[in-house]
């Protein structure tokens, strides 16, 4: 019948041994950025900016909803995926993906952004 001390020395060389076998990785990527350049919002002052500019800078909107005939809400959104992977050899690996979106909602009057705002991330 093995010992206490046995016991314990192989626990403890069995930890060091999976120690060294233990791997961890993390990545972020962008799946679809509307928005390239975060400053630009900035720039951007409300009765004064107009649709030309926003085009200008993030392209055309992923969505444009019209609340009623003289009002349109651009959206632009930005989704990202981060993937986190840890492996224990040979006992286990996980690998945990997460995705947050990022939504921009410009208010148009006119054909000038009379308000914007950023919906906050679940």
């Amino acid at each position: 019948m093995p010992t206490v001390a046995w016991m314990r020395t192989a626990l403890i060389t069995s930890c060091l041994a999976l120690g060294g076998c233990v791997s961890y990785h993390s990545e972020r990527d962008r799946v679809d950025a509307d928005i390239p350049d975060l400053s630009a919002l900035q720039q951007i002052t409300p009765g004064e900016t107009t649709t030309d500019w926003l085009v200008a800078q993030f392209g055309q909107p992923s969505a444009v909803r019209r609340p009623s005939d003289a009002i349109a809400v651009w959206q632009y959104q930005n989704v990202s995926r981060s993937t986190t992977r840890v492996r224990a050899l040979p006992l286990f690996a996980v690998e945990l993906e997460d995705q947050s979106r990022t939504v921009y909602h410009f208010e148009i009057e006119n054909n000038y952004v009379v308000r914007f705002w950023q919906d906050i991330p679940e």
